[in-house]
Parts: structure tokens; sequence; C-alpha cells
């Protein structure tokens, strides 16, 4: 399976054209350094920042860390006022990072209730405002993650995906389920290839890509110009290597899961102890749980537990039986 042509964005171009999602309490600076020492992933995410807080938040918020110092992330906006978001996006300039995304897909209720997220789905209006503000405030690649509308004709869906092609957006990932789906159905694949026959703007396919396989296939039934994968790839930090390794007809065996463990709580080192750090390490360990033969030994015990060191201790005891 050949990956194909680099991703472009704007002057910049991205290989291999596999990205990882921005999730909250996910993608942190411990996740991904873990994933970039596995190696594979082309381009990163932060979780989604809030940008009427950002233009007055401290440096030292450990939503921003490894800002400065990774070159390969892009930043995720979140919020509805153009001024916030121009002003979120010049406070992280200096800061260097590759790029910005601007979320209009988050489907959290206490996301939409504001007109945030995927709530400016159906305001094309705002969007509009939002994208002028970001472009004029930034020449970095601007991006926008979208997940599916709710309602409404296809042709109102097809105008909003030229609306954010004619505002200058460099690339538009589409996660391909409405805010109703959650995860309780297949992401609808067909409806990435429908977005891509409609602009000239690259487009990211996203939903349901637990494996290389998944990988391969999406590019092949959507014509997408890369994935990006989100939850496939929590338990498992090393698939996006999977999909280099058999693009090049490479084998490797998967890492054991014991050392994917001690990677990811060296990778937290002293944020472990912090509630935030506990939080996110117990969320890697809900997805890591899936690719155990039997999830529910390893993560029943932790779930009661709030502390990151207990929570590290009780999870190195599974490995030690």
């Amino acid at each position: 399976m050949p990956l194909g042509q680099p991703l472009r964005l704007g002057r910049h171009s991205v290989f291999p054209p596999l990205l990882m999602a921005p999730m909250l309490d996910i993608t942190n600076r411990a996740f991904r350094t873990l994933v970039r020492g596995y190696g594979g992933c082309g381009l990163f995410y932060t979780e989604m920042l809030n940008a009427r807080r950002l233009p007055t938040e401290s440096a030292q918020s450990p939503f921003w860390q490894g800002l400065g110092v990774e070159r390969d992330v892009m930043v995720q906006l979140l919020g509805d006022d153009p001024e916030a978001l121009a002003r979120s996006v010049e406070r992280l300039l200096p800061l260097d990072p590759f790029g910005f995304d601007w979320n209009l897909g988050c489907a959290r209720k206490k996301i939409t209730h504001w007109g945030w997220g995927a709530a400016l789905l159906e305001n094309p209006q705002a969007t509009a405002r939002g994208l002028r503000a970001l472009r004029q405030a930034t020449d970095k690649p601007l991006t926008v993650k979208i997940r599916l509308p709710e309602h409404g004709h296809p042709d109102l869906f097809k105008s909003f995906i030229k609306l954010l092609e004619n505002e200058g957006v460099d690339a538009i990932t589409v996660h391909a389920r409405t805010a109703a789906d959650g995860f309780k159905r297949p992401a609808r694949w067909d409806a990435i290839a429908q977005v891509k026959s409609w602009t000239k703007v690259p487009v990211i396919g996203n939903g349901d890509v637990q494996s290389a396989a998944d990988a391969q296939a999406m590019f092949q039934k959507t014509g997408c110009d890369a994935v990006m994968i989100g939850r496939g790839a929590v338990g498992k930090p090393y698939l996006f290597k999977t999909i280099i390794n058999q693009a090049s007809g490479a084998t490797e065996p998967a890492p054991e899961a014991a050392k994917v463990l001690e990677a990811m709580l060296t990778c937290l080192d002293t944020a472990l102890e912090t509630p935030k750090g506990a939080r996110e390490f117990k969320v890697f360990c809900r997805y890591f749980a899936q690719t155990l033969p039997v999830p529910h030994w390893f993560w029943a015990p932790l779930q009661s537990m709030t502390l990151g060191p207990e929570l590290a201790k009780r999870a190195r005891v599974f490995f030690k039986k």
C-alpha cells in the first residue's frame, strides 16, 4: 500500500500523510512524545484550547507544554469569537507552532451550548467571520475539523464546504459522523469521498481507523489526502508505525504491552503527580485496556482510583502476575 503524496498545507508538506487527532485529555505533550517515539505520525494536534482563555492564560499552563519545542504540532482552537480567535493566534505565534486548527466538530453539549464546535456547522456566517479573523492573523497552515451536519439538504453542506475553501483553509478534516451518531454507528466514509469531490482543498479522513488495513481502505475508498487517527492509536501508539511498515512491506511485531505502559509512564514523568496528569493517564489506561486479552482484568481495579502514583502502581501489578 503506497502512502501516496505528502499532504500539502499551504507552502508546507507533511509526510507521511498520517495525523494524530486532537483529543481532550489525551493528545497532551506526554502522549505526543510517546507516539513520536514509535514513529510514523506526520503531524500532531494539541487538545482543543479555549480561545476565550488563551489570550490571558499563564504560559505555564499544562495545555501549553511542548509548544515552542515541538515543531510538528498544530494548535486546535475552540470558540466562535473572531477577536478572541485572532488574539489567541497572536499570543501563540511566538512559540512557532506548525499551524492552527479550528474546532468545528466537538459535539459535547457544554461546547455546542455556546455555539462552538459542531454548532458552527449550522452557522455559516459565524464560521466565515471566524475564518477571516484567523486567516488575517496568520499565514501558517490553517485547517478545520468538522463532522457531518445533523440537518439540511446535501446542497447546504456542499455550500458550507465551499465556504471553508473560499475563506482560505489549507485542509478540511472530516470526522464522518454526525453529533447524534456519537460512536454508536460506523463512520460514513462515503461522506469523506463526497467532500473530496466538492473541493480543491486537501481532505483529511477521520473515523474508525483501528488498523493498518483500515488506513489502507480509507485511502482507497475515499480518495482522501491524509488519514487522521484518534481512538485507534490511543491504546496502540505504535499504530502509525505499523501502517508505515505495511505500506513498505516490512514486518515488525507490535511492542509488548508492558513496555508500552512503561513508555507512557516515562513520558508522563512528574506530570503523573498532578491531577491533570493522573486524569490523562487514567484515560490512556481505559483505551490501552482494549488491546489486552481480557480488558476488564486490567481496567476494573483502576476505575475507582484518582491519584497518579497509585494508578501507575496498580497498572504495573497487572503485568507482574
